[in-house]
């Protein structure tokens, strides 16, 4: 760099000079302008060499062409080596992005300087790079603004950095959309619709052309149809952040006007109100909570701010019809006619037309009412009627008559007459009787005391036909009505009577006789096997030769008899022998068929006692008997059975293992045809489902081969019946593992020694991809190991013998049954001071070597009691051999309970955990120790490798047993004993069911509880609640195949038990809830009702009936939509709680002892679940309504926990929901709120349907979710 300096005229001249130096050495030249003239000759051009020798030098050159020093031009020279100055580099973004709505952008700017100690001062921005020379430099800053020229489109920003020595950048740029256009779009009103009739639209289908939308909020698709009442605000921003905001109501509720209804009319004011919108009533502004008060007819239109119009047209009216023709209080003689000008009314009570005549003597009440209920009640008499005469009729005859009358006085023939005088003289009568009104009552009779004549016919006559003749009165011929002349020709004794008008009678006795003797035992035209004719009288002929009557006839053929009299009168009968049965094609006796079309030429037929056609096909499955009978009652009888229907069946491999180790296994194998099918005969198997064995003889259990190689193993089977029926492939699944365990054994953390026998043991294991491992058993010398037992990461072992190396192997089980090698560890037992007893009273081995008999055991090491977060060893515990059975008893010590206890509050949880593969284990306590506990409302768990078992303290109170032991023995005396043990599967030994398909997958196990004092025992195995129990399902059986849990009943039938299967803490139990004690197993039982498949509720009624709670109308069908009477749904309802016994005695007096529901009813009403009919009736037989059940089902709620109180409030809230509401009784709304509330009852198209009969499949329906509600499922 050189700056020079120099004079020129006395003013001092200075710029900035860049100088590229090329070499050391330079030649400067300076001419000087202004010199004075001839400076030239005088030396003004100087030229000058040096030769710099340091980085920075000065020159300093004069001229000495003027005279004056001061008008010398001086140059100085000042030079810096080094490299040249680089521009600095810069670049920037724009903080909007690649779009934007505001006109003023945001920048993020970098820059930076390449040389040293240099740096970015300045900065400058234009629209375009031909202004950015123009632009103004502005201090360099990381951020900066720029205003982007005026409309819509790309905008590009220039920018330059410069840096301290004044070197400049080159350009850079960034491009952004200016964009500050709102979105547009279209809303789309009832799908696009040009017209409506309405005032309102039910649909809105905003679209946009750009952006994203929000419809209140939420994310909203251009174009998606928006139909729900409701204000909303739509909300679209396009990539610029420009926002188009649309708010909109969709608004289809038409308002809602109480006090009038449409279309009624009322006879008093109405104050109307309406809860939206404005109103005009016939036209004219109406204010809600107006009284209408005038007589008219009115239109009220009610129309809220979207539009939607209520219009109720109604008619006050307040007064009374208008009668004429008649006057209120009046007696009249004439007819009247009444009318009026509104309305309906009755006449005394009968309905009455406008205008109708009235003539009839009496008493009137007219009451006229109109629409709206007005009324207008006119009484009135008419009396126009004469007295009344009795004891003669007009135009009768008697013998003798009384007449009588009510008022007025009489003449007879012209003569006073007195009521009540007799007349008895023959002759022609008029009577006269007038009332005080001049009204008369006249009436004209006969008095006739001669009978009739009769010719033609005499006395005790005898005749084969006759004519009698008569010429007054009336006649009975055997008491049957004659008419005179008429011809006689029937045989038999006659007696005519002839009674004139008086009731004079003439009576004529006669006979007629022509008819033939005859003959009884056999009908003209008659078939028979055999049969005697007989006759009274003549003789007979039969087939032309003498017959004698009551003579047997028996001979196959067609006959006549004829049998004539001593009058020659004949009698011919024609009949027909015949002992031969009707002949029947396609069909015999004992056959079996798919279907059969059964033949016969003669005869009717039955079959199994319907009416049969011939030729008619028949193919339902089923037993049959067709019976054909011809006309002589010859019966041809054949028994035949049709087989339609595949047969069904199980196939479980392993007795239903998950896991298997061999590949040979056996196969259990049920199977079934119906009730009606012909019987199975043959199966056959594979492996694959396609590649089928030869078919062989059905049996019930059969040995396979699994096709080797780990992994998970398919056998299927199929049955077939003695009609060639096949089943569908039924198959079942196993895993084949035929892979060791491994595992590792280590004892005191690897320690070497140890000074006590007691030692804790770390165990791992694995089995890889197998059955997983489930056991692991011990040995000290790998000859003598102690029983199987559950496999833990840790165990304590009390070793045996004396000081030295001890050694201690493991085996691992997986749940194939594959055992691992024996694993090895070992630890040198050194005896402390102590003595040779340390540790051997602080624990003890799980199982026994080998051992047999009694054997006393160390009590404590896997027994443990805990409560809330303390945690100790069982205090005293005696484990013992009995009979070749562990038996472990825990004594639950007041000492220890009240210590472990004295912190907790209400409720405490007491858990007594036995891991020592007992089988049996017990807990006692006595009495007073209870019911301390009890005061605490306590529960006791006992844990133990296969149950766990929840007893709540209340539920085995000691007051409730105590009195059955003695009232004066002290309850510290006294023990309550809870047992649990663990039975073989021989020991349930229980009566399947028809189809023999249950099957006991897991071993029982027995629960009961026991009062103790001395040597008197009392069993307390009823609960007044559900008390719950886990059973572990054992290892190798897969959940899936619990079906329920059953209880073994005294007779050896089970029942289900309430059962729900969990996964808890890596291992699976069932739940069973019950309220007894008893003998409990886990079954298998898959039921399906063929006639289900597709029914809404085939899930339901399948699940219920392979829990032995719902029975099918056979094995297969199960007729979901028949209605079920109350002792039915009662017998439903106590299976599924799985309740088996009563407490209570009830004395309905339709329910039989015998009755196969009597012990249902009596259950259910001892557990308040019914309470039947006031005149002391169930009505077993009655169908039960949807109603009943809720009732019944809201107090069955109370046993399972799951009643609640619901106020007046949310009652009507949830039943008004229905629309059917009104229907409920009012002793069931209570229960219907209560069962909608939890779900059990949800009704159908918005209706309750309270008052229908409920059907089969709804009662499994809501029986199956009442047990789900409940978790017992």
């Amino acid at each position: 760099m050189v700056h020079l300096c120099y004079l020129n005229g006395g003013v001092i001249m200075k710029e900035r000079v860049l100088i590229l130096f090329m070499t050391i050495v330079m030649v400067f030249t300076l001419v000087t302008p202004g010199l004075v003239p001839g400076a030239e000759a005088a030396g003004g051009t100087v030229t000058k060499s040096y030769t710099a020798t340091a980085d920075i030098m000065e020159f300093l050159l004069s001229s000495q062409e003027h005279p004056n020093v001061v008008y010398r031009p001086e140059l100085v020279v000042t030079y810096e080596t080094g490299p040249a100055n680089n521009p600095p580099a810069g670049s920037f973004t724009i903080a909007e992005g690649a779009a934007t709505s505001a006109s003023t952008v945001n920048l993020s700017i970098t820059g930076s300087d390449p040389d040293a100690g240099d740096s970015v001062t300045h900065m400058r921005f234009a629209d375009s790079a031909a202004n950015l020379s123009a632009a103004s430099w502005l201090p360099f800053s990381n951020t900066a603004t720029f205003s982007l020229a005026g409309g819509d489109g790309s905008k590009t920003i220039y920018m330059q950095v410069r840096d301290s020595n004044n070197a400049i950048s080159a350009n850079s740029s960034q491009t952004i959309l200016l964009d500050q256009t709102a979105p547009t779009g279209a809303l789309i009103i009832n799908d696009g619709a040009s017209w409506t009739k309405l005032l309102t639209v039910s649909t809105v289908t905003p679209l946009f052309n750009e952006g994203s939308g929000l419809l209140n909020g939420s994310p909203y698709s251009s174009g998606t149809t928006i139909t729900q009442d409701e204000a909303y605000t739509l909300s679209v921003t396009d990539s610029a952040g420009n926002d188009a905001i649309v708010s909109f109501r969709i608004d289809t509720t038409l308002p809602i006007v109480v006090g009038v209804v449409n279309g009624k009319i009322y006879n008093s004011n109405k104050r109307i109100a309406f809860n939206e919108g404005t109103a005009t009533l016939n036209g004219a502004a109406f204010v809600s909570g107006t009284e209408v008060s005038q007589d008219g007819a009115y239109t009220l239109v009610v129309t809220d701010a979207a539009g939607n119009v209520t219009t109720v047209t109604f008619t006050i009216d307040k007064t009374a019809p208008i009668v004429t023709g008649v006057t209120n209080g009046k007696s009249y003689k004439e007819q009247l006619t009444v009318s009026f000008n509104e309305g309906t009314a009755t006449l005394n009570g009968a309905a009455y037309i406008s205008g109708t005549e009235i003539d009839k003597d009496g008493v009137y009440t007219l009451v006229v009412r109109d629409a709206a209920g007005n009324a207008a009640t006119i009484n009135f008499e008419i009396d126009n009627v004469g007295p009344a005469v009795t004891g003669v009729t007009d135009g009768g005859v008697y013998k003798s008559v009384t007449p009588g009358f009510n008022e007025g006085t009489a003449k007879l023939n012209g003569t006073a007459y007195v009521s009540g005088t007799e007349i008895d003289q023959d002759g022609t009568y008029t009577l006269v009787v007038t009332d005080a009104a001049g009204n008369a009552t006249t009436v004209k009779f006969e008095i006739d005391n001669v009978g009739p004549a009769v010719t033609g016919v005499t006395k005790g006559g005898v005749y084969k036909s006759v004519t009698p003749v008569f010429t007054e009165g009336t006649a009975t011929l055997n008491g049957a009505a004659y008419i005179s002349g008429t011809e006689i020709t029937q045989d038999g004794t006659y007696t005519l009577v002839v009674t004139d008008a008086a009731g004079n009678a003439a009576t004529v006795k006669f006979e007629i006789d022509n008819v033939g003797p005859a003959v009884t035992g056999v009908t003209e035209g008659g078939v028979y096997k055999s049969v005697t004719p007989v006759f009274t009288e003549g003789t007979a002929e039969l087939n032309g030769a003498a017959y004698i009557s009551g003579t047997e006839i028996d001979q196959d053929g067609t006959y006549t008899l004829v049998v004539t009299d001593a009058a020659g009168n004949a009698t011919t009968v024609k009949f027909e022998i015949d002992n031969v049965g009707p002949a029947v094609t396609g069909v015999t006796e004992g056959g079996v068929y798919k279907s059969v079309t059964p033949v016969f030429t003669e005869g009717t037929a039955e079959l199994n006692g319907a009416a049969y056609i011939s030729g008619t096909e028949i193919d339902q499955d089923g037993a049959y008997t067709l019976v054909v009978t011809d006309a002589a009652g010859n019966a041809t009888t054949i028994p035949f059975q049709i087989d339609a229907t595949a047969p069904t069946g199980t196939v479980i491999i392993q007795a239903g293992a998950e896991w298997t180790n061999a590949t040979d296994v056996t196969l259990t194998l049920t199977s079934s045809d119906g009730n009606n099918g012909s019987g199975i005969v043959e199966m056959r198997l594979s492996s694959d489902g396609s590649d089928w064995g030869s078919w062989e003889p059905a049996a019930l259990t059969r040995a396979w081969s699994l096709a080797a190689g780990d992994g998970e193993k398919t056998v299927y089977i199929q049955f077939k019946d003695k009609v060639g029926n096949v089943s569908g492939t039924i198959d079942d699944v196993i895993k084949l593992d035929q892979t060791i365990p491994t595992g590792t054994i280590v004892i005191n953390s690897g320690a070497a020694t140890t000074s006590g026998k007691l030692v804790t043991l770390t165990l791992t294991s694995s089995d890889g991809t197998g059955s997983g491992v489930t056991e692991m058993r011990f040995s000290e010398d790998n000859l003598t190991w102690w029983d199987w037992e559950n496999v833990l990461p840790t165990k304590n072992w009390n070793f045996t013998g004396s000081p030295g190396l001890k050694n201690l192997y493991v085996q691992l089980r997986d749940a194939a049954g594959n055992v691992s090698v024996a694993n090895l560890a070992s630890i040198t037992y050194q005896e402390s001071s102590a003595g040779s007893n340390a540790g051997s009273n602080t624990g003890s081995n799980s199982g026994t070597p080998g051992s047999s008999g009694s054997t006393d055991i160390a009590p404590n090491v896997d027994v443990v009691i805990r409560t809330g977060s303390k945690s100790e060893n069982a205090a005293k515990v005696d484990v013992k051999m009995v009979e070749g059975k562990k038996v472990t008893t825990v004594f639950l010590e007041d000492a220890q309970l009240k210590e472990m206890l004295n912190e907790s509050g209400n409720k405490p949880v007491i858990t007594v955990t036995v891991r020592n593969n007992s089988d049996t284990v017990n807990w006692e306590m006595d009495a007073a120790l209870l019911q301390s506990l009890e005061n605490k409302h306590a529960i006791i768990q006992v844990y133990t490798e296969n149950v766990v078992y929840t007893l709540p303290t209340d539920e085995i109170s000691a007051n409730k047993w105590r009195n059955q032991l003695g009232t004066d023995i002290p309850l510290k005396d006294m023990k309550i004993k809870v047992e649990v043990i663990n039975l073989p599967k021989s020991a349930f030994v229980f009566k399947n069911s028809g189809d023999g398909q249950v099957l006991l997958v897991a071993p029982p196990v027995s629960f009961s509880i026991k009062g103790l004092y001395g040597n008197k025992e009392i069993e307390l195995n009823q609960f007044d609640t559900f008390v719950e129990r886990h059973l572990v399902i054992p290892a190798g059986i897969d959940p899936t195949r619990i079906t329920t849990g059953v209880k073994l009943m005294s007779d050896g039938t089970i029942i289900h038990i309430p059962t729900k299967v969990v996964r808890e803490g890596g291992r699976d139990y069932a739940i069973l809830n019950s309220m007894t004690n008893s003998i409990y197993g886990l079954i298998y039982n898959k039921k399906t009702m063929s006639n289900v498949s597709k029914h809404w509720a085939g899930e339901s009624i399948n699940d219920l009936a392979s829990r032995l709670v719902v029975n099918g109308a056979d094995e297969q069908r199960f007729l979901p939509d028949s209605e079920i009477t109350r002792a039915e749904f009662m017998a439903i309802s106590i299976r599924a709680l799985g309740l088996s016994s009563a407490n209570k005695t009830f004395d309905f007096k339709d329910v039989e002892e015998e009755a196969w529901y009597h012990q249902a009813v009596q259950i259910g009403y001892s557990y308040g679940l019914v309470d039947g009919h006031k005149d002391g009736s169930f009505k077993p037989d009655e169908k039960i309504t949807r109603q009943e059940a809720m009732v019944i089902l809201s107090r069955a709620m109370r046993l399972v926990k799951l009643h609640k109180e619901i106020d007046d409030t949310k009652q009507q809230e949830l039943v008004n929901n229905f629309a059917d509401s009104e229907q409920l009784a009012s002793w069931a709304r209570q229960a219907a709120a209560l069962t909608i509330e939890i779900g059990i009852f949800g009704g159908s198209n918005g209706e309750l349907r309270p008052l229908q009969n409920i059907t089969r499949a709804e009662t499994a329906a809501i029986i199956q979710r009442f047990l789900q509600k409940a978790e017992f499922i």
